[in-house]
């Protein structure tokens, strides 16, 4: 999610609250003036994972920031970390890789 956020905001000046407003994926809630993102927030570091994460989520994310990134060696990165962890879920029989993020 770190690497999504990092490659987003690289191409866009864009931050958290703005990938998930854009994307669709994570809701955005109003705090006063600003734009919170808590689940999205909870996936940040391991310590505050939730008990059952959803790794559709955390992949549907970065292949969208993935579709709306210019090619570059930050792109090229966070599309390996995407493999690599569809990959690894699919060795723990948690993911299909060859199945549709809706």
């Amino acid at each position: 999610m770190n690497s999504s956020i990092d490659c987003w905001h690289s191409f866009t000046g864009g931050y958290r609250a703005d990938l998930a407003e854009n994307s669709g994926i994570w809701k955005v809630n109003i705090d006063g003036d600003t734009l919170r993102t808590r689940m999205l927030d909870r996936y940040l570091k391991v310590k505050t994972l939730p008990t059952r994460p959803k790794p559709g989520r955390i992949l549907a994310a970065a292949k969208f920031v993935l579709e709306s990134s210019p090619p570059s060696s930050k792109r090229y990165t966070l599309d390996t970390k995407i493999r690599m962890l569809e990959l690894t879920l699919d060795t723990l029989g948690l993911w299909d890789t060859k199945r549709e993020i809706t």
